[in-house]
């Protein structure tokens, strides 16, 4: 799943390097809860939703260790 998780990642970085600033700014996506961001909002965004859920998936392992 880490491994899975690593390639789309990986993908999703070498997209945004063809982002300019302005249009990170200017071009908008609609989250079906949140409502409409921009893609600089949306990477934020996905960079601490992902965080959350690897942090989850690092204790749960860490838990089914002990």
């Amino acid at each position: 799943m880490i491994a899975t998780w690593g390639a789309a990642n990986a993908k999703v970085h070498a997209a945004m390097l063809g982002w300019t600033e302005s249009s990170v700014e200017q071009a908008a996506i609609v989250h079906p809860l949140i409502g409409p961001l921009t893609v600089r909002e949306m990477l934020f965004f996905q960079h601490y939703h992902e965080a959350h859920h690897l942090n989850l998936v690092a204790m749960r392992r860490g838990a089914g260790a002990s």
